[in-house]
């Protein structure tokens, strides 16, 4: 009689990096399901980019509306107003999904550099959820900076670029690590 190697497996905690794009939303979704099958607690983290709000400190920083095809002044002040109103977006969300499935769900807002704040974070979880990319869309095939330095955090990590359809598979990257054979049997 052989074990089920998933019944091995015990989630108990899993982040999900939110920034408000699609694609965070796409990952938050999947972590929150997965969380709700794992019975497993969910914790969505946003990071206010430090270096944004540098260069919202610089007096050269323009931002472009491409809606109104012109640049407006920005400043720090503005910039954290914007910020705080993502984070509450992205709170809202996780609210209404975690609520929806039944799952545990905590949020946290931290300022500081994006990829070393995510990884810092994922330490503490069993399951790492990123989207494929964020709101900038300068390389989205190869995927975002903080997708590329999570890829060394020792987490499994689940990338997701869409919203998952029912009967949708999962494809596990296996190359012989401990944190690899954790997302195999997951």
């Amino acid at each position: 009689m052989t074990s089920n190697p998933v019944s091995l497996v015990t989630v108990q905690r899993i982040l999900v990096a939110v920034d408000g794009s699609d694609h965070s939303l796409a990952a938050l979704d999947a972590a929150a399901s997965l969380a709700a099958a794992l019975q497993a607690e969910l914790e969505a983290l946003f990071v206010e980019d430090i270096d944004l709000l540098r260069l919202a400190d610089l007096p050269c920083t323009r931002v472009l509306s491409l809606l109104l095809l012109e640049a407006e002044r920005t400043d720090r002040k503005r910039m954290e107003r914007q910020l705080r109103a993502r984070a509450a977006q992205a709170r809202a969300a996780l609210r209404q999904r975690t609520e929806a499935l039944g799952v545990r769900a905590s949020f946290r807002s931290v300022r500081g550099k994006v990829a070393a704040e995510v990884v810092a974070a994922a330490a503490g979880s069993d399951i790492l959820s990123l989207g494929k990319a964020s709101h900038r869309r300068v390389r989205p095939a190869r995927g975002g900076s903080t997708l590329r330095a999570a890829l060394t955090a020792g987490r499994p990590l689940l990338v997701v670029e869409s919203p998952l359809q029912v009967g949708e598979g999962l494809l596990a990257v296996y190359d012989g690590s401990p944190a690899s054979a954790r997302a195999l049997a997951l």
